[in-house]
């Protein structure tokens, strides 16, 4: 696999964006991003995408905290950095759900993928790499260009 010339990413809310690169010993790891709508079609082969955690946290509800712990065992222990890049993130495929037959898209999705995958467009990661140290950086919405003197780090954890 090859890094890109040009390092795009994208902004998870905390716990999620976490969860993608955290020591597996510690939680299981995020392998499905969930989206209403598509924000980009990873070309064939996959595409590596910069990880950031955005300064917001996930404002969950009264039953956020039952369902990590059901999903994600130990997502607690996952550091809790926002405002920085945390690493880099393969993104293998798409897959997309309506609702059909009485079914919504999030049982569908939830159906064919396990119980990550709740939204109705699942991004599917299948390989994650940390940085040693977080890079603090501003994020944006949607799928956005990092400012090129951090994409060395970047890359480096793809071609080493």
């Amino acid at each position: 696999m090859t890094a890109p010339a040009i390092w795009k990413a994208l902004s998870l809310l905390q716990p999620y964006a976490g969860l993608v690169v955290c020591d597996p010993t510690v939680a299981p790891r995020k392998i499905v991003e969930n989206r209403g709508r598509v924000i980009f079609r990873p070309p064939r082969g996959g595409v590596w995408l910069a990880l950031h955690a955005s300064l917001g946290r996930w404002p969950g509800d009264d039953t956020f905290g039952e369902r990590m712990d059901a999903v994600f065992p130990g997502w607690r222990g996952v550091p809790d950095v926002r405002g920085s890049l945390l690493g880099v993130f393969h993104v293998s495929g798409i897959r997309t759900y309506e609702t059909i037959l009485g079914k919504t898209a999030a049982e569908r999705a939830e159906r064919d993928l396990g119980p990550q995958a709740f939204g109705s467009v699942c991004y599917m990661i299948d390989d994650a790499r940390p940085l040693a140290m977080p890079i603090p950086c501003k994020g944006a919405m949607g799928l956005w260009t990092v400012p090129a003197e951090h994409a060395p780090a970047l890359t480096a954890l793809v071609t080493s």
